[in-house]
């Protein structure tokens, strides 16, 4: 049996999942706006979506990784001495990365609202709040060497 649309698919399947997660969860509190009380009451009234859209991200991170995977393989079959999959699959990681440190951010917030002062939740929140340059890093450096992969050779 053919298994080889398992891998893209992972591609397709994390999209999906980072779009539920973003509809669970949606933009957050912004700590410039919100009282520290204000912040705990938003992730004490979320909680539980919160923490399944911790979880979903971890999972995301796995299909993203089993992707990236993929998406070297086919980028290293059109140019087997570049450097550019390398780049590609080091991109990915990083976002990966950062999908893995912004859902412990998640998991903490909720994990300790009821159990730590309203100051510590306000402090994870604005660090939560502002937590984007290793998405935006990692998906900057994924988008420019695929885009120049696929000019190189023409597609992929």
């Amino acid at each position: 049996m053919n298994r080889n649309w398992i891998a893209p698919l992972c591609g397709v399947d994390f999209v999906v999942v980072a779009v539920v997660v973003f509809a669970l969860t949606g933009e957050g509190k912004d700590p410039s706006e919100n009282s520290a009380q204000e912040i705990v009451q938003h992730w004490e009234d979320n909680q539980g979506k919160n923490e399944l859209a911790s979880f979903l991200l971890g999972g995301a991170g796995i299909l993203l990784l089993f992707f990236a995977a993929w998406i070297r393989q086919v980028l290293r079959a059109a140019t087997p001495d570049g450097i550019l999959p390398n780049v590609n699959f080091a991109a990915l990681v990083v976002t990966v990365a950062g999908i893995g440190v912004g859902a412990t951010l998640h998991l903490a917030l909720v994990a300790y609202v009821d159990d730590v002062d309203p100051v510590v939740t306000a402090t994870l929140n604005t660090i939560d709040y502002n937590f984007f340059i290793p998405f935006a890093i990692g998906m900057a450096a994924f988008l420019l060497s695929l885009g120049i992969s696929v000019v190189q050779n023409g597609g992929l």
